[in-house]
């Protein structure tokens, strides 16, 4: 979900919206930092299938989750500079089919105002 571009005031459900969306996505976007922290390999670009993406960011979450119970410290803040290769890496250029972002777009608002009106009136 994405926030509005103007929500409107904070005490009506398009304000409350506003503010619950705002706060999850903080606290997703600092475990995200604290992942990239802990294996690099989140940061840098992967050069994987999907499929072998997927896979590698869920190993990564529980790994975490276990250091989390052994009550493993958190990375510290700045990351230590990691050294370039000397090599370059071959990118390959993934032609995709277009995507109908009008109906895309009515679609998530749809969503976005079903969840409103559920959880925030």
């Amino acid at each position: 979900m994405t926030p509005f571009s103007e929500p409107g005031p904070a005490d009506t459900p398009k304000g409350r919206y506003q503010k619950a969306q705002i706060k999850t996505r903080n606290v997703v976007e600092r475990a995200f930092g604290v992942w990239k922290r802990r294996f690099p390999c989140l940061d840098m670009g992967m050069q994987h299938k999907a499929k072998n993406i997927v896979l590698i960011i869920t190993a990564c979450a529980a790994l975490h989750n276990l250091a989390c119970l052994l009550r493993e410290p958190e990375p510290p803040a700045q990351r230590v500079p990691q050294p370039t290769p000397n090599h370059t890496v071959a990118t390959r250029t993934v032609h995709l089919p277009p995507v109908d972002r009008l109906t895309d777009s009515r679609s998530g608002n749809q969503a976005r105002h079903l969840l409103i009106r559920k959880s925030f009136t």
